[in-house]
């Protein structure tokens, strides 16, 4: 029986036992899953931080120590923004390459994109309606939101 929940980081991964045995997967096939999930939960944390970094940025500026910087808070502000778009598209690439390592289609319906630690979308309407697709995205959401559009 090979060994179905890990720890790291302080998050805990648990894989479906029967799933393993029922799709017949091999102990480096269910390792490379479990690295897999390692470097979804290392993004989720690189998210978090750059979203902090970025409101921090934001209330630095609010407070006037950017004021006569505008220039240079604009510049951080996109860069910012195209480093967490970079990492979104990282974390849905780790999704689609889960999904092939248990051996299922490549579907997007199946990311569970609100459980990454900054979204502010709607969890318990997003778990409703999952896996319908038709998901609620927050107009304010620091990842799926506002200027990430």
């Amino acid at each position: 029986m090979k060994k179905c929940t890990i720890t790291y980081k302080g998050r805990k991964i648990i894989l479906n036992q029967r799933l393993i045995e029922q799709k017949g997967l091999d102990d480096e096939t269910v390792n490379k899953i479990k690295e897999l999930h390692k470097k979804a939960i290392d993004i989720d944390i690189i998210l978090s931080n750059k979203f902090l970094m970025f409101l921090n940025r934001i209330g630095l500026f609010l407070n006037g120590i950017f004021f006569n910087e505008k220039t240079y808070l604009i510049d951080i502000s996109f860069s910012d923004i195209k480093t967490i778009k970079y990492y979104l598209d990282q974390w849905t690439y780790i999704q689609i390459k889960l999904q092939l390592k248990w051996g299922f289609p490549i579907d997007g319906k199946y990311h569970k994109f609100w459980h990454l630690k900054s979204c502010t979308c709607s969890k318990i309407d997003n778990e409703d309606r999952y896996p319908s697709g038709y998901y609620v995205y927050s107009g304010d959401c620091p990842l799926h939101g506002g200027m990430l559009k």
